[in-house]
Order: C-alpha cells, then sequence, then structure tokens
C-alpha cells in the first residue's frame, strides 16, 4: 500500500496539492501561487476531514524545492517544515523540474527517454535540466543538473554540443514562451514536444513514494528550497545587454 504522503507544489504561478491515503489521491489545484499559504492549509485540513486523516498517520510531507519562483518555493518550504515539524514525520524535497518529467512518464506507455525540461524563468533566463530514465532501477538519473541559463547560452549550447543537449522528448514551458527565440535541441523530433508544462503536486508525489521507500525523508529542520538564481533583478543596462544578446 502507498504511504499517506501530503505533497505540494507552489513553484510557479500554478499551485498544486495533493493527499495520498489508502490508494487514493485527493487533489487541489487553483491559479496564484503567490497566494499559497493562504489556500493550501484550508483546503488540506478540508482534504484530511473528507478522508478521515489524522496528522499523526501521515508519514511524510513532500514539496517541490525548486528552481522556481523565490517567494512560492520559500512558501511550499515553509508549510512542509510547520506540518512535519507537527505531526512527527519527515519532509522530502523534490526536484521541480524532474516532477514534470515524471507527470510526462506516468502518462506514457513504455520507453527509457531522455527529458529535457526547460522551465520560463523570466527576464530571458531559463530552467533547464536533462533526465535519463533508468528503467532496471526505475527510477529518474540526472544527466544536466537544474541550473538557470540565459536564453543565448542554452540555446547556443543545445546547437552546438548535440550530444549534451539530446533529447527525446522536451517538457516544460519554455518552448511556448520564447517561441522562435528558442530553436529546439538538434537531436528532438519536433512532434516530441510534450504538452506537460509545469511542476505539479501528483510528479511530486510518485517522487516521494518512491524516496520514502529508499529513506530518504529528511529532518524538517533540513529542508530548504533549491535556489540557482543568486540575482533577481537586473540593471537597464544589463537587460538592455541581454537582449542585445538574444537576438538571433
Amino acid at each position: 500500500m502507498p504511504a499517506t504522503l501530503v505533497c505540494l507544489d507552489t513553484s510557479t504561478d500554478h499551485l498544486s496539492l495533493s493527499l495520498s491515503h489508502a490508494g487514493q489521491t485527493d487533489l487541489f489545484e487553483a491559479q496564484g501561487a503567490p497566494t499559497a499559504s493562504s489556500q493550501l492549509l484550508p483546503q488540506l485540513q478540508q482534504m484530511m476531514q473528507r478522508h478521515a486523516v489524522q496528522g499523526g498517520q501521515v508519514q511524510a510531507v513532500a514539496f517541490g524545492r525548486g528552481p522556481g519562483a523565490f517567494t512560492g518555493l520559500r512558501t511550499s518550504a515553509s508549510i512542509a517544515q510547520g506540518l512535519a515539524l507537527g505531526w512527527g514525520c519527515p519532509v522530502i524535497g523534490v526536484d521541480s523540474l524532474m516532477s514534470v518529467a515524471e507527470l510526462w512518464r506516468a502518462s506514457q506507455p513504455a520507453g527509457a527517454p531522455r527529458a529535457w525540461v526547460a522551465m520560463d524563468a523570466r527576464m530571458d533566463e531559463i530552467y533547464a535540466a536533462a533526465y535519463q530514465w533508468d528503467t532496471v532501477a526505475a527510477e529518474w538519473l540526472v544527466c544536466v543538473p537544474p541550473s538557470l541559463y540565459a536564453l543565448p547560452v542554452l540555446r547556443d549550447s543545445w546547437a552546438n554540443d548535440p550530444a549534451w543537449g539530446q533529447a527525446d522528448v522536451l517538457l516544460g514551458n519554455a518552448a511556448q514562451a520564447f517561441g522562435e527565440r528558442l530553436p529546439l535541441p538538434t537531436s528532438l523530433d519536433p512532434a516530441r514536444v510534450a504538452a506537460v508544462s509545469r511542476p505539479h503536486a501528483l510528479g511530486v508525489q510518485a517522487l516521494a513514494q518512491r524516496a520514502l521507500a529508499r529513506g530518504e525523508g529528511m529532518d524538517p529542520a533540513l529542508a530548504l528550497p533549491l535556489y540557482v538564481r543568486d540575482k533577481v533583478a537586473q540593471t537597464t543596462a544589463e537587460r538592455e545587454a541581454q537582449k542585445a544578446a538574444a537576438q538571433p
């Protein structure tokens, strides 16, 4: 029987929350991750009441730790920490980009793809990572760890290093957000740009179930967001220089 988990992701402008219990999953989704703290806890209380789940029954709280929006990541981490401390259970921090790959994989009949996940990070930048599904271990391997790329850097890297940019599928919203300014990896069939466009609690949940089975739950005090952007604002000159560099 799968573990009883509370899972959440607020790394984008879309928030999602799931409760997994007794083989069933209850799900809440909404726009407005900046207001997640005022929405998630009342919704979670309703979920737990519907399924007659007490806090002491929850075996772990999992959250999308990033990369993603600064405020959203802090919100997820703080809510997960508070719940886990109150319930006396571990926390599991999940790679938010990997959760996109996992949500896509769950909808596929078979295969062992190498997946790139690329998310619009605003300011002409992209959060991106590459993963390979290991069919033997039944787990994702990290080929290129989550990082923040300026648009022209990722574009040129995909074009100039086909082995590094190898992809069987491209996930996330960057292709839609940037259009022709972000040509696809040279190895990618354009038909393999998938519709899974953002991190989601269900992807977090699937990854967290496997992580908990491996004993990877952590002390709530150690649950920290993954920040890959050290600077969240640019000067006018920096923005203009980046725009000029991004021109094809």
